[in-house]
């Protein structure tokens, strides 16, 4: 997939159902998908010097959905 950076907004239930989608497109021609760096490498400024420390319930709450849905659609992780 797409890399966190390149998601669909800031809404997870947005970004979840266009990543099924855009998945389910990709491999409908033949093509296999990877979901990669589906959590917090949502930057590209200092992608190496910094660090991005998430609690638990924010991991939850905003990567999980499109991260369930990459999974659903068949993506190889």
């Amino acid at each position: 997939m797409l890399c966190s950076s390149f998601s669909f907004g800031p809404d997870p239930y947005l970004t979840g159902e266009g990543a099924f989608e855009t998945i389910t497109g990709i491999q409908s021609v033949g093509v296999q998908a990877c979901a990669k760096h589906m959590l917090a490498n949502n930057q590209e400024h200092w992608r190496y010097g910094l660090s991005a420390n998430l609690d638990d319930r924010t991991t939850h709450e905003v990567y999980f959905y499109p991260f369930l849905r990459s999974i659903e659609v068949g993506i190889v992780v």
